[in-house]
């Protein structure tokens, strides 16, 4: 029987070991994403050799790194042919025993040498291979043999051994190469330079083919203007944006040079005095001058007169233009088209008025009649009294008032716009009338709004209003506004003439219309109208007047 202190020692080693292996799985379990901070961790194969770092490298950089000690594969042996002073080969891209590359392949290597057997070099190295695909080696010696190997590289670095050797012989260039010998498969890349093309050659524009030589292959200053044959470049040739100013030298282009149809730029420029762009209808010839730019007045070569400015001009012998110039519009009628004051126009002018002037007709400096229409509103005639041209609407109807006691409407009702009077502004209303009496007075006068009193108005009574007495007359009623605004104010008249109906105008039997002017308030801002009204002082069976028609007139500012 073993000693109790044995047997519990025994009990205490074998709780520790429960403990260490749950405190094992609790660190395992709990461990979570981690870090490592300023190293690197390096992963083995099951002997413990060093595959691949991963984290901070030797040169201060981060990442996975191969460090692997094991050589890559052997690579399948290359096919190999001759070319013109080199040859080329070819790699399936597979390993010896027929296998694909590992996973940590980078590259195969292709050496060539002139001595069988060669041990791959830095000598012997000419290019690499990511894959499989054609590799030429150019700048041999013509009729010498050399010999192909490959070697694999992996990412760690290491190399294989050599592939199995193959072997072509470089060729001379022949003295006679026949027609579809050479195509561009079989030329290396950079074999062919400027130094190499030169005129005696004998390389044709016809034996390069479209799109075989771009920009980009022509050096800066290759090609130059006495290089290139007439009529070798047309504009078909030419890609739309290809040819900029910038590549263009001062005074290449001049009149002459450009023989097209279309020009299209994002900027012309015709500067100085002397520029000028002109238009024809057909080939420039006297008369068929249509359109010119210019900063100053000219004659073209075919004796075309032709404007400052832009202008536009009729080809029909009549000299009528229109002309954009230095702020102003001025559309003219002259076998004179210059800025002679001889030519018929009319013109917007800087200042916004439109002035109008009639040709003289007597060529160039005799002026004709001129009306300035100015910016108020006002016009000027000949350079003299200047003033505002009268408005005049006119009404036909027919309007009767037959024994009407209260104001009766014998005109058209006109209105006033809001805001169209000014301080000085007349309102003339004008009515012819006839009338048959019956011994009762009778009253004509203009009414605003509508009023049934008058603003101003004139009364016809005794003797001539004898009863079966008829009449004939004009009366005209006058509505001047004074001032404006919300409390502007006005002076209203009438006046006018009337006679009894047959015989002549006797003092007895005709009479004039007056009254003297009366003043009011008028709300100018907002619109009215006017008309001219009539009144009976009684009724009396058979009296009647008519209003034959009114016209209304706007005069003043």
């Amino acid at each position: 029987m073993l000693d109790p202190q044995v047997m519990l020692l025994a009990q205490q080693f074998a709780g520790l070991q429960k403990r260490i292996s749950q405190l094992e799985r609790n660190q395992r379990a709990s461990m979570g994403p981690t870090s490592v901070a300023a190293g690197a961790l390096t992963f083995t194969d099951t002997a413990g050799t060093p595959q691949l770092t991963v984290g901070q490298q030797p040169d201060g950089t981060f990442g996975a790194v191969s460090v692997t000690q094991q050589a890559p594969a052997q690579p399948d042996q290359p096919l190999a042919g001759p070319g013109i002073l080199g040859i080329w080969m070819y790699w399936d891209g597979l390993m010896a025993d027929g296998s694909a590359p590992r996973l940590d392949y980078a590259a195969a290597q292709v050496h060539v040498w002139a001595q069988q057997g060669f041990m791959p070099s830095t000598a012997t190295l000419q290019g690499t291979l990511a894959s499989a695909g054609l590799f030429g080696a150019g700048n041999l010696t013509a009729g010498t043999t050399y010999y192909v190997a490959l070697v694999a590289v992996n990412q760690a670095g290491n190399q294989s051994v050599p592939s199995a050797y193959a072997q072509a012989t470089a060729q001379s260039v022949p003295a006679s190469i026949p027609p579809g010998s050479v195509s561009g498969l079989q030329m290396q890349t950079g074999t062919i330079t400027a130094a190499q093309i030169a005129e005696e050659a004998g390389i044709l524009g016809s034996q390069i083919a479209q799109n075989t030589i771009t920009d980009g292959n022509i050096q800066a200053g290759t090609i130059t203007a006495n290089s290139i044959a007439s009529n070798t470049i047309t504009a078909q040739q030419i890609t739309a944006g290809t040819i900029t100013t910038g590549l263009l030298a001062a005074g290449i282009v001049v009149a002459g040079i450009v023989d097209g149809t279309t020009i299209t730029g994002a900027q012309i420029i015709a500067d100085g005095s002397s520029g000028e762009i002109l238009a024809y209808s057909a080939i420039p010839a006297p008369g068929n001058l249509i359109a010119s730019v210019s900063a100053a007045p000219g004659t073209d070569a075919e004796s075309n007169p032709y404007l400052s400015g832009v202008a536009s001009y009729a080809n029909d012998g009549s000299g009528t233009f229109t002309q954009m110039a230095f702020g102003s519009v001025t559309l003219g009628n002259s076998t004179y088209p210059t800025e002679a004051t001889g030519a018929g126009f009319a013109a917007l002018q800087t200042n916004g008025s439109l002035l109008l002037q009639a040709s003289g007709g007597g060529g160039a400096g005799v002026v004709g009649a001129k009306l300035l229409l100015n910016q108020d509103g006002t016009y000027q005639a000949n350079g003299a009294m200047t003033g505002a041209l009268p408005l005049v609407r006119t009404d036909t109807s027919v309007n009767s008032n037959a024994n009407l006691v209260g104001a009766n409407r014998l005109t058209a009702i006109w209105t006033i716009p809001a805001n169209d009077a000014a301080a000085g502004t007349v309102y003339e209303i004008e009515m012819p009338w006839s009338c048959t009496m019956e011994g009762q007075s009778h009253t004509l006068g203009l009414s605003v709004d509508g009023s049934g009193t008058y603003t101003a108005s004139d009364s016809t009574g005794g003797a001539i209003v004898s009863a079966g007495n008829g009449l004939n007359g004009t009366i005209r009623a006058y509505l001047m506004i004074t001032a404006t605004g919300t409390s502007g104010t006005y002076l209203a008249w009438v006046d006018g003439t009337l006679r009894e109906q047959g015989g002549n105008a006797l003092f007895s039997n005709s009479a004039c219309m007056g009254q003297t002017p009366v003043t009011g308030s008028l709300n100018t801002t907002v619109s009215h109208n006017v008309r001219i009204n009539s009144t009976w002082s009684a009724a009396a069976t058979g009296q009647t007047v008519s209003g034959y028609g009114s016209v209304l007139t706007r005069k003043g500012p």
